[in-house]
């Protein structure tokens, strides 16, 4: 929106001066944001016959684009934390293949806050993809579908491209996009009775203010896998 881009030059403006020691102190709009995501309405599961003809049609994209979104439908995990997957960022342990998390915040990629057991579904492609991406040169593991934005965000070139197929082989409703499924996670894991911690911890929500992290909840890779 115009006034968040407003605020961002104002900051990039106080930053110069800082630079230039015109100015001595805190940048004080250093965090300052506006939050354009209130009002939006909620997004919606897909229907049945929606996934399928997703599914089908991702069948012609790109196989990092597949992977993209079965790692989306699988995990519930947001596309920006996807996209940003680094190849260290995926490992073994006792025979379970994981992949870490991190939270991307004010253009800052901070360390792995959670670990993911790659899905059953997502194993031959991820390797697929990996051998691609080595290739490639590239540390990002969706090195085609990475787009570095200004503010440090990953995920907005995957988001569009995501929209634009949905839109022509799906549906064009707002109110379904990749974040649909994060609900159908949500959902299943609470039909499937997995425990409002577990849950917490594999989709990254906070939990009374407490974000949670394996340092805090010590949930074991068996019973993540089993949950995922």
């Amino acid at each position: 929106c115009l006034l968040s881009r407003g605020l961002g030059d104002v900051y990039k403006r106080q930053e110069y001066a800082y630079s230039r020691a015109w100015v001595a102190g805190q940048n004080p709009f250093d965090k300052h944001k506006i939050n354009t995501t209130k009002g939006r309405q909620k997004k919606q599961p897909f229907s049945n016959d929606e996934l399928k003809k997703l599914l089908v049609a991702m069948e012609g994209e790109s196989l990092s684009m597949q992977l993209l979104t079965r790692m989306g439908l699988y995990t519930g995990a947001r596309i920006s934390e996807l996209v940003s997957l680094r190849l260290e960022d995926i490992k073994e342990e006792d025979g379970i293949l994981l992949m870490g998390i991190k939270v991307q915040e004010s253009g800052k990629t901070d360390a792995a806050t959670r670990w993911l057991p790659v899905p059953s579904k997502c194993r031959a492609m991820l390797e697929e993809v990996r051998k691609e991406t080595i290739k490639s040169g590239s540390e990002f593991l969706f090195h085609d579908l990475v787009t570095i934005r200004p503010d440090g965000r990953y995920g907005y070139g995957a988001t569009k491209q995501f929209g634009r197929i949905k839109r022509k082989h799906v549906t064009d409703s707002v109110e379904k996009g990749f974040h649909s499924f994060r609900v159908m996670m949500a959902t299943v894991m609470q039909r499937a009775d997995v425990s409002e911690l577990e849950a917490a911890y594999l989709l990254g929500h906070s939990r009374k203010g407490l974000t949670m992290s394996l340092s805090l909840i010590h949930i074991s890779e068996p019973t993540r896998q089993e949950a995922i």
